[in-house]
């Protein structure tokens, strides 16, 4: 774990103004975590904490891809009787899995197992979220090296 500079707190301080705090500390999180404390986003944002690497990728990725989950969070969810909470958590974890998992522009299908269930938990996520995946609108964008 390295110290956030000043250019990543700088970062989140504006994608937490665009996208939410709840959003954005769900995206830094691994799917088989608890979710980030609210209080370690904003020692973050002031640049006194660290960040691990993978964190570090994880939001490079978002910034690349803020305008793409700006637009996914303003969709409506599939919800089915459950409470407002509920379903906004799930539509940040689509979001998330669409993310993470998602496939970029000209990138060869994946042929194992795992690749595989990436690919299908991006495009659950999209479902969730009402995009069809055929249309072929929600690439992840690459991060640049």
């Amino acid at each position: 774990m390295k110290r956030v500079s000043q250019g990543d707190a700088l970062r989140l301080r504006q994608l937490e103004q665009r996208l939410g705090s709840r959003l954005v500390r769900t995206i830094l999180t691994n799917p088989d975590r608890r979710l980030m404390r609210p209080d370690r986003l904003e020692r973050l944002t002031a640049g006194r904490g660290k960040l691990s690497d993978d964190e570090r990728q994880k939001l490079e990725r978002l910034s690349a891809n803020a305008q793409s989950v700006e637009k996914l969070s303003n969709k409506q969810g599939r919800g089915n009787g459950r409470t407002q909470l509920s379903k906004q958590t799930r539509k940040n974890r689509s979001i998330r899995d669409w993310l993470h998992h998602g496939k970029e522009r000209d990138a060869p299908r994946p042929d194992d197992d795992s690749g595989k269930s990436d690919e299908q938990k991006a495009i659950h996520g999209l479902r969730y979220l009402g995009v069809d995946p055929s249309e072929k609108h929600y690439y992840v964008r690459k991060v640049r090296a």
